[in-house]
């Protein structure tokens, strides 16, 4: 399968925010008991440079090349900017946007890892920043321009997703057991992050009366490391659903003040599934 797809996004992102929903979107689609570790590097003077979660993607360094650790498999990720007068795209569409690719555009096609981390990385940009996933080849047969739900519903639908995922599952399979399993912090170092990030994300909504979306971003990823570091822990797992219904009753009281509504909402909804996941009742 040849992919050749781009995002649009408004200004810099953190590359812990993309590759947070990237693992999340390829363990969905190779149905992987753990969400994956991923590498990023960049060039510089003709060699390779590893980036960190905290950093911050842009022009200003226009290529990144990302796979899963200890996977030589990467794809390319060209981040460049379209001014008004470049092309023939609506003026909506023209502005900062990433280009990614599995295969070379034309004729060479990308390896199944490659297709299904191209697949995941765009879907997971185009949900933070509310755009479309644009399909120059309309490979997958659904239109140009597709929403993330819209491009994962037609990259599950088409007829060589089955072959592309059974050929990265079996790449998985044969890999070092740390990639599915990267090392996590004690229980009690988690619990100190979250404290902390509890009372910013909480303390900017009170200010602010909006979500911000890259915040709570982070903390969803450090609450999957805590659902994970709590399973064997009944008492800490307590704690922390009832740490969750207090956020989730905060936003509901806030929500009256709310400037974005519909960012409320969502978080709102999100909290309630993942209370209902731990097998708690959700909140009324």
């Amino acid at each position: 399968m040849n992919l050749d797809l781009s995002v649009r996004f408004k200004k810099e992102f953190m590359l812990g925010d993309l590759l947070y929903h990237s693992a999340q979107t390829l363990a969905e689609l190779l149905a992987l008991p753990k969400v994956p570790e991923f590498r990023v590097e960049t060039e510089e003077e003709d060699r390779r440079v590893p980036l960190d979660k905290e950093f911050l993607c842009g022009t200003q360094c226009p290529v990144l090349f990302i796979g899963l650790k200890d996977q030589p498999q990467k794809i390319k990720v060209v981040l460049y900017e379209i001014q008004p007068g470049q092309d023939l795209l609506p003026e909506e569409e023209k502005g900062l946007r990433a280009g990614i690719l599995a295969g070379d555009g034309e004729e060479e096609s990308g390896g199944p890892l490659q297709v299904v981390l191209a697949g995941s990385l765009a879907v997971a940009l185009a949900r933070i920043e509310g755009s479309k996933i644009r399909d120059y080849q309309s490979g997958l047969g659904a239109g140009d321009f597709l929403a993330p739900g819209e491009f994962l519903q037609a990259f599950k639908s088409s007829a060589e997703f089955k072959q592309v995922q059974r050929g990265a599952q079996g790449l998985l399979a044969q890999a070092p057991l740390d990639i599915l399993a990267p090392g996590r912090l004690s229980p009690l170092d988690l619990e100190k992050q979250m404290d902390k990030m509890v009372v910013e994300m909480l303390g900017l909504i009170k200010v602010s009366k909006a979500i911000d979306i890259a915040l709570f971003t982070r903390f969803y990823r450090l609450l999957d490391e805590m659902v994970e570091a709590t399973e064997q822990d009944p008492g800490r797992r307590r704690s922390l659903v009832a740490a969750l219904s207090l956020i989730y009753e905060y936003l509901l009281e806030e929500f009256r003040y709310a400037k974005d509504p519909e960012g409320f909402q969502a978080e709102i909804h999100r909290l309630k599934e993942k209370i209902s996941r731990l097998g708690f009742a959700q909140p009324a």
